[in-house]
């Protein structure tokens, strides 16, 4: 009856999901990324605002994400891009522009050619090399309507 005996040979070393990390300790199998903004471990699609596709993005079916930091302040100092497809996220710098501009700039990043407006509804237009390829909002509340032209 050795067939219903384990086999010190047969016994296969199995990882539990959740349990690898990354060089930050961050676990990406239970959806945590690393936020250089904020110095922490986030699940992106929860702590990130979600910019939806336009009819214009040639992939229109994943979302980009921005993360702010501080996390729970009425003062945005940092933020980053996650974008579709890129292992790290984007830094982005806050723009503060000159009062009463119409499509006032509040975040960029030169290298990437990103750039986020605030639209006079409210909205938010992520555009990439000249084309607004993901939109935000309206949103009452949220973080981004906190970077005004005063630093």
């Amino acid at each position: 009856m050795t067939a219903c005996q384990r086999s010190a040979t047969s016994e296969v070393a199995t990882a539990t999901a959740g349990q690898e990390r990354d060089a930050h300790g961050c676990i990406p199998t239970a959806g945590y990324l690393w936020s250089p903004a904020r110095n922490a471990c986030v699940k992106v699609f929860e702590a990130g605002i979600a910019f939806d596709p336009t009819p214009y993005n040639p992939d229109q079916t994943l979302h980009a994400f921005v993360l702010t930091a501080p996390a729970n302040s009425n003062k945005v100092k940092a933020a980053e891009l996650y974008w579709p497809g890129e292992a790290e996220p984007w830094p982005l710098d806050v723009v503060h522009i000159g009062e009463g501009n119409i499509r006032p700039l509040i975040l960029a990043s030169q290298p990437r050619k990103v750039k986020i407006y605030r639209t006079t509804e409210g909205a938010y237009l992520l555009e990439r090399d000249g084309k607004v390829l993901y939109t935000f909002g309206p949103k009452e509340g949220n973080v981004l309507n906190t970077i005004t032209w005063k630093k």
